[in-house]
């Protein structure tokens, strides 16, 4: 993972990955991330709380915004957060790109995506939500297999109808890099 430091792009260190079978083992690993992260937003968009649910740890941490209380901590609370959200929704779609990950060990990582979405609601009231931000997420391995420990969503805007909708613009400015809590808290 790159970074700027004295004007200069350079590399974050990454312990544990010298010999030829880690670095391949790395590779792995960076895809496997990448693919839990559109697992869950595939699962997101097909309306399935159980796959959401199976893309985190045990004590995994949602967040939709950067400050604050979690919205929801553990796979029992996650379970019931998604059944209630993925019923609002008509339909949605997720794009994410431009993954940036950081190893902390072998088996933690820290990383951030960027991440279109649009939703169509229900609700007519409110017909329709088009968001762009950034996953902010953290991930471990549990038995050769990687879920999340956090994921938390940093919007650049949400428009709907109106306008931009309820304040959530620019939160990815400021935001530092890699994600400041690497213990689970994104």
């Amino acid at each position: 993972m790159r970074y700027v430091r004295d004007g200069k792009l350079d590399t974050f260190s990454e312990e544990g990955f010298d010999s030829l079978e880690a670095r391949v083992q790395r590779l792995e690993d960076l895809r496997s991330i990448e693919e839990l992260v559109t697992s869950y937003t595939r699962f997101a968009d097909l309306a399935d709380p159980e796959g959401m649910v199976a893309c985190f740890a045990e004590n995994g941490v949602l967040r939709w915004t950067p400050s604050g209380p979690p919205d929801a901590v553990g796979r029992e609370t996650l379970r019931g957060y998604f059944r209630h959200a993925v019923g609002r929704s008509r339909t949605q779609e997720h794009f994410c790109t431009d993954f940036q990950l950081r190893f902390t060990s072998r088996g933690s990582a820290v990383g951030v995506c960027n991440m279109l979405s649009w939703q169509i609601w229900k609700d007519d009231s409110k017909p329709w939500t088009v968001c762009s931000g950034k996953y902010e997420f953290a991930a471990v391995k549990e038995d050769g297999r990687w879920l999340l420990s956090s994921l938390c969503l940093t919007l650049n805007a949400k428009i709907e109808r109106h306008g931009i909708a309820g304040g959530r613009e620019r939160e990815q400015f400021g935001r530092p890099w890699p994600p400041e809590a690497l213990g689970g808290e994104v």
